[in-house]
Formats: structure tokens, C-alpha cells, sequence
């Protein structure tokens, strides 16, 4: 069947052309509400690793004049894969950031490895449980623990600092006055604290994530 004129003509017509009224305005709100987020990824999601990735090959430093493309080249000079070879070197002299770098690794992957059992664990029971009891009961408990997810990450973590804090948290005036004597612990500060072979102040790390995520 072949197409008639003005059917060939709509074809051909653009996407900011297509659609009067109602379609026009779905097509609208479709593009304002995608371009700004895709704007936003792409200037704080996307460029930012592609430019860690290309620093990843030159020795930089912003505060050198460097080269004519993005200060690269010049006196911020292109090393290939030193900087890679560097993060395979796990022996007791080696710099200073190379150690951060493997204590960060270290710690990151700890923290996963932790967490996601744990949450599950909690939450597929609560969940559950949640969805056993009446609709007004259970309508409240969704409220109640999905609070946390909305709530802001700066506010949770002040609170829990407030939590965690070593001479006034609520964490050590609890056990100040369970045992009847003062008890100061810096939960968060200090390094030699482990408990099972975790530092204490990732474990408050990770209860103050869980708590924010149990809800989800």
C-alpha cells in the first residue's frame, strides 16, 4: 500500500516537529525533564572519570602550568603505567599513597562484604514481617522505616555523630550509666578499637548505613 503525500510529509518530519497539543506538550516535558539530568551526569558523572582516567597516566598537579591541553604534558609529564605498577607494590617501604590507596581498597571491600549479607539478613525477615500484619499496621510500618531513605545523608551522619560522640554520645551516657561509672570511647577516632578483627569505627560506619538503607 503505498503512502499518500501528506502521510510522506509527517514522516519525514523531525522529532522537535512531530506532535501539536497534547503530544507536542508530552514531547516537551519529556525533553525538559531528560536533558537536565542527562546535562548533569554527563558534567558531574561522566567527565569526571574520564578525567581521572586520562591524570591516571600523566605525574599532575594542578598547581604546575603543565601543558596547552587541559595543563596536561609539559611539566605534568605523561608516565604511561607507573602510577598503575605502583598500585602492585605491597611491600612494607612503599609510598605513603600507594598505602592509602591499598588500606581504601581494603576497607571498601570490607565494608561490602559486610553489609550486603547483613542487610539482607535484616530486611527480607522485616519485610515479611511487615507485609503480615493488617493494612493500617502495615501502611505505618512502611512509613516509619522508609523515613531514614528520604531523610538527608548530612542529617543522618550528624546525628549518629551525636550518637557516637565520646564525651557527649548517647552511645557512651548509655553505658556510663549501665555500669555506674564514666565511660569514654571514641568510637569513630580511634584506630586500635576492633572488634572480630573490624575496626569499630567502620562497624559504626556500617550500622549508621544500614540503618538509612533498611527501609529500602
Amino acid at each position: 500500500m503505498e503512502l499518500s503525500a501528506t502521510e510522506t510529509k509527517t514522516k519525514k518530519r523531525s522529532f522537535w516537529q512531530l506532535g501539536n497539543g497534547r503530544e507536542g506538550s508530552k514531547r516537551l516535558f519529556v525533553t525538559s525533564a531528560v536533558v537536565p539530568m542527562a546535562l548533569y551526569m554527563a558534567f558531574f558523572s561522566i567527565l569526571p572519570i574520564v578525567w581521572a582516567f586520562a591524570l591516571a597516566f600523566f605525574e599532575y598537579s594542578a598547581r604546575r602550568e603543565g601543558g596547552p591541553i587541559l595543563g596536561l604534558g609539559g611539566d605534568n609529564p605523561f608516565v604511561g603505567l607507573q602510577h598503575f605498577r605502583a598500585m602492585l607494590n605491597f611491600s612494607a617501604n612503599a609510598p605513603l599513597e600507594v598505602r592509602q590507596f591499598h588500606i581504601g581498597v581494603r576497607t571498601t571491600l570490607m565494608f561490602a562484604f559486610l553489609v550486603v549479607p547483613i542487610n539482607l539478613a535484616l530486611t527480607l525477615p522485616l519485610a515479611a514481617m511487615i507485609e503480615s500484619v493488617g493494612r493500617r499496621l502495615r501502611l505505618l510500618f512502611r512509613t516509619i522505616f522508609f523515613l531514614p531513605i528520604v531523610t538527608s545523608s548530612v542529617g543522618v551522619a550528624i546525628m549518629w555523630g551525636y550518637i557516637f560522640h565520646p564525651q557527649r554520645g548517647l552511645l557512651n551516657g548509655f553505658l556510663t550509666a549501665v555500669l555506674g561509672k564514666l565511660t569514654v570511647i571514641n568510637w569513630t577516632g580511634d584506630q586500635a578499637l576492633v572488634f572480630g578483627g573490624v575496626p569499630v569505627a567502620l562497624i559504626a560506619v556500617m550500622i549508621a548505613y544500614l540503618w538509612q538503607d533498611l527501609g529500602y
